[in-house]
């Protein structure tokens, strides 16, 4: 879950991965491995503008509830 216009990345499980964000929006992240536990996060480039484009039902139970807490504070700015 990425603002259209960006490149997807993608980090092999215990090694590093650097990522230079060049367009603006919500970056929804997620360890594979874990994501059933509700291990997500979210990267804020410049605007949220792609909010409404990120679906969390798409999400295990805890990592949907988790990205839902994550992105609330940014739809209401």
């Amino acid at each position: 879950m990425i603002p259209e216009e960006a490149q997807p990345f993608d980090a092999k499980m215990s090694q590093d991965i650097k990522v230079t964000f060049t367009v603006p929006g919500v970056y929804v992240i997620a360890c594979k491995p874990h994501t059933a536990m509700g291990m997500v996060g979210v990267i804020v480039v410049g605007d949220p503008t792609n909010t409404d484009k990120i679906d969390p039902s798409t999400l295990p139970g805890k990592a949907r509830a988790k990205l839902d807490t994550l992105l609330e504070p940014l739809k209401k700015s």
